[in-house]
């Protein structure tokens, strides 16, 4: 069964002020190599899955970057959303595009295009992991063993392990950034990951809890066709947008879905997320290179 890919390339370009700019948010920057991030987080996919199974979901005011950025994905598979809602909206015009174009028994895997992976080897194995979780009928997430008490993450309740899955458990909570008291004693509990915003699910299953938890997004689109080309498609999603709710999908479903499983990933990872982040992702020393934003791959928590 194929894999459709979501990648969620939005920003207001915020992060990075001033070199980050609405017209330019952090996805479309060259901050840790070469590449610009969106741009890298498109081209490790290109082992696991065909250009026309990856769709890009961005804004309309920087769309043709990003359509310039990735010229090997089909254009009707970029589109931009007429104002930025949080991911719970983006989430579900994803899942109604690959229901349209593909059906919906295949697994969607959600993943924002402006993080830093260092192991792509091992991000890739993560990677085929979680969809095997997701065809079992969970909805998976990729947690990352936490270092400090980060209040700006999502954290995933590890319990169970799944015998089926290296390295995967069932998730006895979901809890969507905790405060600081609580992130101290979520680090030394040691059975909590942070959430690293990567999601896995069949489509049918993702628009169930939609309907389930956010029927308001769902109605936003309802009576639309999304099977056409993007540019007769934007003109729709103008009046689509113009009642939709924004909310993330953290908040809006995955901390009350009863489904959900964690895998963790030993991938290097960094949401790229202040400029001290970025600051350690570039040191050439040891002790910086193994930065909170970093995992330690000699440990596991679990």
């Amino acid at each position: 069964m194929k894999t459709t890919v979501l990648l969620m390339a939005g920003g207001q370009g915020t992060r990075f002020w001033p070199m980050s700019q609405p017209h330019r948010p952090k996805q479309l920057l060259s901050l840790v190599s070469e590449e610009t991030l969106v741009h890298a987080a498109a081209r490790r996919l290109k082992p696991l899955v065909d250009p026309e199974d990856i769709l890009v979901i961005t804004n309309s005011v920087i769309e043709a970057q990003v359509r310039e950025e990735l010229p090997w994905i089909p254009p009707d598979n970029i589109i931009g959303e007429p104002r930025g809602c949080n991911t719970a909206p983006c989430i579900a015009l994803g899942a109604l595009l690959s229901k349209a174009r593909f059906g919906e028994e295949r697994v969607l895997a959600v993943l924002p295009a402006d993080h830093h992976i260092t192991n792509e080897a091992a991000y890739l194995d993560t990677f085929r992991n979680a969809v095997a979780l997701a065809q079992q009928g969970y909805v998976a997430t990729i947690g990352v063993r936490p270092t400090h008490p980060e209040t700006g993450y999502g954290y995933l309740h590890c319990g169970e392990a799944i015998s089926t899955c290296p390295g995967a458990f069932e998730l006895e909570s979901f809890v969507e950034k905790p405060s600081a008291d609580l992130a101290l004693k979520y680090l030394r509990d040691g059975s909590y990951l942070w959430n690293s915003g990567t999601f896995f699910f069949h489509t049918r299953t993702i628009l169930e809890e939609f309907q389930a938890h956010l029927p308001e997004v769902l109605a936003c689109f309802s009576g639309i066709s999304l099977d056409e080309p993007s540019s007769s498609l934007q003109e729709k999603l103008v009046q689509i947008y113009d009642p939709m709710p924004s909310i993330s999908v953290d908040y809006g479903i995955m901390e009350k879905c009863n489904r959900m499983a964690a895998i963790q990933g030993e991938f290097g990872w960094s949401d790229v997320g202040s400029w001290s982040a970025l600051l350690s992702l570039r040191a050439p020393d040891e002790t910086n290179a193994n930065s909170h934003d970093h995992q330690d791959k000699s440990q596991n928590i679990l």
